[in-house]
């Protein structure tokens, strides 16, 4: 029993630790191009906050990530573009589309919360340490909600 103990508390670290991503300040990002990512909200926040999961599944058609999408930071070109998302908290998910007009040198992150049946959705420049700066928002309705299947 206190090996099912221990392995439990493993895997609770390693999520927890795989969870807790920041942008990489170190590199900085020349005019040429601009980064975007997603957020893989932290099980406190997700549960206690609302806060949801913004992935991206395609930037102007070009998909990524295997499943629902990436949460990691994307290189692209300054201008307009077309991202399709995939948000979700607990069972409630939507896809849907939001149109960014990215500037050179610029580090962009979409957040959402879950809040009266809809997703808050967030798009933030990051491009300083430690600032978040609001460059749009979009108010988007839960597509469907999932019940979770008990496995025994």
């Amino acid at each position: 029993m206190k090996i099912k103990s221990v392995i439990a508390s493993l895997v609770v670290l390693f999520v927890s630790v795989g969870c807790a991503s920041s942008p990489d300040y170190s590199k900085p990002i020349s005019k040429g191009k601009a980064t975007i990512s997603g957020t893989f909200a932290d099980l406190a926040s997700f549960y206690t906050d609302n806060n949801a999961h913004v992935r991206i599944q395609s930037i102007d058609g070009e998909k990524y990530g295997v499943f629902n999408g990436s949460t990691d930071p994307i290189n692209i070109s300054p201008g307009t573009h077309s991202l399709e998302l995939f948000v979700s908290n607990q069972s409630a998910i939507s896809e849907f589309t939001y149109k960014l007009n990215a500037e050179g040198g610029r580090r962009y992150q979409l957040k959402a919360t879950l809040a009266d049946n809809q997703f808050h959705v967030r798009l933030l420049d990051i491009s300083i340490p430690d600032k978040e700066l609001l460059v749009s928002s979009k108010k988007i309705g839960i597509d469907r909600v999932e019940k979770p299947v008990l496995v025994y």
